[in-house]
């Protein structure tokens, strides 16, 4: 059997086809941050619009709630003057009437400064709470002829006067508290546009920036494996048919060479020994072009 030593030049790079066919195409480190980036900022873009509509869909709430509440103030009002007639007509209930002054005193106080019970936050309207400010002499002026029930002193006329003047101003105060709402309203609509034009720009500038060359860099990628492949398939059918040739022949002469030593004349050593190294210069050159092809991919640092 013929053993044939490799010569430094000739033997195949093993290292070096390993990391060939080892080395996978990476995403450049830059393109990775850009797409990092771009997930927390559609993230924050999304939690910060849900807060921010949250927010203030839960004042639009409290807002209804509160013009709810303040309009009710005057249909208490008008219930405490009629229960003051029904009581002078002997119809009427003091224990009806003190608790419906409660109940009316209790939500104006609300109004003012809050109250959690009553799940009332206090008005944030400035010239409204001034308004409601000054109605709290209108409800002492109630308080006060509550206390003279059963005197005899009583005024339905004073009271008449003193509901009225409540009536239009809660009624100027619940005109205030829905202007105020519905630029709250105008406000989230013209923020809620903003925030839809920030997510496009948002999604544009992520397609821009991070899809097209990451899809860029796809392409790449898989156009450099179909090359790697492609040389993979080359030195496939180098080793497999190219070596195979002038390997047989270099065995085949070296064999004629160990055979006839002792018969073969010098000049036919001499023609064996030409053919052989003619067999070996085109495995070398063979193995060269092998190497090439391995080499090629370690310069192109894939």
């Amino acid at each position: 059997m013929f053993c044939f030593r490799e010569s430094a030049s000739c033997k195949i790079k093993k290292k070096s086809i390993l990391n060939f066919m080892n080395r996978q195409p990476k995403m450049p480190l830059k393109l990775k941050d850009r797409y990092l980036y771009g997930v927390i900022i559609t993230i924050a873009v999304l939690i910060c619009n849900q807060v921010f509509i949250q927010y203030w869909l839960n004042k639009k709430n409290n807002d209804a709630h509160t013009i709810n509440v303040a309009g009710r103030q005057r249909m208490l009002s008008q219930r405490i003057n009629l229960e003051f007639y029904r009581i002078e007509q002997n119809t009427g209930d003091t224990g009806s009437l003190k608790s419906l002054f409660n109940e009316w005193q209790e939500a104006h106080l609300a109004l003012l400064d809050g109250n959690a019970s009553l799940d009332i936050d206090p008005v944030d309207v400035e010239e409204a709470k001034n308004a409601l400010t000054s109605l709290k002499k209108n409800i002492a002026f109630i308080n006060d002829e509550i206390g003279l029930l059963g005197t005899g002193e009583v005024s339905l006329t004073s009271i008449d006067a003193n509901q009225k003047a409540f009536l239009t101003g809660m009624e100027h105060v619940v005109k205030l508290l829905e202007t105020s709402s519905q630029q709250k309203l105008n406000f989230i609509i013209t923020m809620e546009i903003v925030l839809m034009l920030i997510s496009i720009i948002v999604l544009f500038l992520e397609v821009r920036l991070i899809f097209m060359p990451y899809e860029k860099n796809l392409r790449s990628m898989v156009a450099q494996l179909q090359a790697k492949n492609q040389k993979l398939r080359d030195i496939a059918w180098e080793q497999s048919h190219e070596v195979r040739r002038p390997l047989a022949n270099a065995m085949i002469f070296m064999d004629i060479i160990n055979k006839t030593r002792a018969t073969a004349t010098p000049e036919e050593m001499e023609e064996y020994h030409l053919m052989l190294s003619t067999s070996l210069n085109e495995l070398d050159a063979i193995i060269k072009k092998i190497n090439i092809l391995t080499n090629e991919d370690d310069q192109e640092g894939v």
